[in-house]
């Protein structure tokens, strides 16, 4: 089963709803850009979700179950922390705190499946290529270095690398100072890698177009 990296979210607004399905599954104006998406492309796969209306549904139900089952348990929590040593209903208490935290999991997990389907019905609408790129993006959506660097696949520590080279290159620019040497090498060596040249140039092409296209559903 093909998975996105993105978790739990708070539910959508109804209006928002094939969006906010996108999103979940990493399907963004970003990453279509990035990812070399055309308008007739991007259209299919947001055409694909909304399709999905009885997944997103699904997914938004469990979502709000989620919201709910966590706010119980943490409800509960806040009362045991508060509750006096002699609080008679104690035991109770506890057992609707785990039975609230249990029902949390349970509606993540119920959600995580429906996300995972939704994610797979998205990238059937894309070409195996675009499909990689879209999924590399999402999971390195979390470290902050350009959109065109995030169709590459690299581990985390490569990735913490990357972020602090492209922190140290903004201090530089900033401060009006020479960067050094190592970050300047990789971030030449990874502006430098193809798929990245693809990435920016179809980003700065393609970005405003798939934004419109987003924001028709």
């Amino acid at each position: 089963m093909v998975s996105s990296g993105v978790f739990y979210a708070a539910p959508a607004i109804a209006d928002d709803s094939v969006r906010f399905a996108a999103v979940a599954v990493g399907v963004t104006p970003e990453s279509l850009a990035a990812s070399g998406c055309d308008s007739a492309t991007a259209t299919a796969i947001l055409q694909s979700l909304t399709a999905a209306s009885g997944l997103r549904q699904q997914y938004e139900q469990y979502l709000t179950a989620c919201d709910s089952s966590n706010a119980n348990a943490s409800g509960y929590a806040e009362l045991l922390t508060d509750a006096s040593p002699d609080y008679e209903d104690r035991e109770d208490a506890i057992a609707e705190s785990e039975l609230a935290q249990e029902e949390f999991q349970n509606s993540i997990d119920e959600a995580m499946v429906r996300r995972d389907a939704l994610l797979a019905v998205a990238m059937n609408a894309a070409s195996t290529g675009i499909q990689a790129k879209i999924q590399a993006f999402t999971a390195a959506a979390m470290y902050e270095v350009p959109d065109e660097f995030r169709v590459l696949t690299r581990s985390v520590e490569e990735w913490e690398a990357l972020e602090k080279a492209v922190r140290a290159e903004s201090k530089a620019i900033r401060k009006g100072l020479q960067l050094d040497s190592g970050s300047q090498d990789l971030l030449d060596d990874t502006r430098a890698e193809p798929d990245v040249i693809a990435a920016k140039a179809s980003f700065d092409t393609n970005y405003d177009a798939m934004v419109l296209v987003f924001e028709s559903y």
